[in-house]
């Protein structure tokens, strides 16, 4: 499983969601991570509970894997949190990073877990861009609508957020099955 990581507020839960993962739906994750997702939560600490992370722009002895490697490595690639950002990057096509360019170098369709306020979830552009990436193949798990703390205002607001853990391994478990049906009937 290929996880890719977003600059949203949720990442700060991603060690839960990598936990669940590992214990209920596979044994080999590996994680690429954005710079605003890395700004957030250390990569070191992520990797303590994955099987490599990846970031953007980090020079390194070994060669390591790339977009393109990376993306047909895995059966099951999903990006969570999903910024507004990255979604609308990938639906377009524009790829200025590790996460966005191994989207485009999926030979398989993506799994996106969209998190970001109310505001920006009603956006039509943003809705606008999630039909696009389902056009595309790709599945959205719609997230809950939740009150949230925000630390920028003071203020609760409401937000669309991630599944608990072990909603989102339903979720993907149906995904992944769908997305291999479909796989065999294209071959």
């Amino acid at each position: 499983m290929l996880v890719g990581v977003s600059g949203s507020i949720a990442v700060v839960n991603l060690i839960s969601y990598l936990t669940i993962f590992r214990d209920r739906l596979t044994r080999e994750i590996k994680v690429i991570m954005t710079d605003a997702a890395a700004s957030m939560l250390p990569p070191s600490t992520v990797a303590l509970f994955c099987d490599g992370v990846f970031l953007d722009k980090r020079s390194s002895p070994e060669r390591r894997p790339g977009h393109v490697d990376l993306a047909r490595w895995c059966d099951l690639f999903v990006v969570l949190p999903a910024t507004a950002n990255v979604l609308g990057l990938t639906a377009h096509g524009v790829a200025p990073n590790l996460l966005t360019n191994a989207v485009l170098a999926s030979p398989r369709p993506v799994v996106f877990c969209p998190n970001m306020n109310d505001v920006m979830w009603r956006k039509k552009v943003v809705q606008r861009n999630i039909e696009l990436l389902r056009e595309e193949g790709h599945v959205v798990v719609e997230p809950i609508l939740a009150s949230a703390y925000e630390a920028t205002s003071g203020e609760t607001r409401r937000s669309w957020v991630l599944p608990d853990p072990n909603q989102l391994v339903d979720h993907l478990r149906e995904a992944h099955s769908h997305l291999r049906s479909l796989d065999s009937s294209a071959e």
